[in-house]
């Protein structure tokens, strides 16, 4: 492992199909492939973050019904409870 990345060439690591290091390392399991770009690709990006999201804002509501049916009652708010998140607080918020 170490001696591949000690010995430079002028191609910019690639390696020429005539290569004795390419003869020698191939059958290496993650030498001419890296084993993370072989793997099948995770889902992720923006998915990811909005289901995160949605889940928080979930939890958030449940709190907030919770509260509203201990301090007020069940019977005292008319149009429910609107949840949503403040940037500039970086918190949840509900009204």
């Amino acid at each position: 492992y170490k001696e591949r990345y000690t010995q430079s060439s002028p191609t910019c690591g690639l390696l020429r199909p005539s290569s004795k290091l390419l003869g020698a390392n191939k059958n290496i399991p993650g030498f001419l492939i890296p084993l993370k770009r072989s793997r099948p690709r995770v889902q992720g990006g923006l998915h990811a973050i909005r289901s995160r999201l949605k889940a928080e804002q979930e939890a958030e509501l449940q709190k907030a019904q919770r509260w509203i049916d201990v301090h007020l009652g069940s019977e005292s708010l008319y149009g429910g409870i609107q949840v949503y998140y403040d940037p500039f607080c970086a918190c949840w918020r509900w009204w």
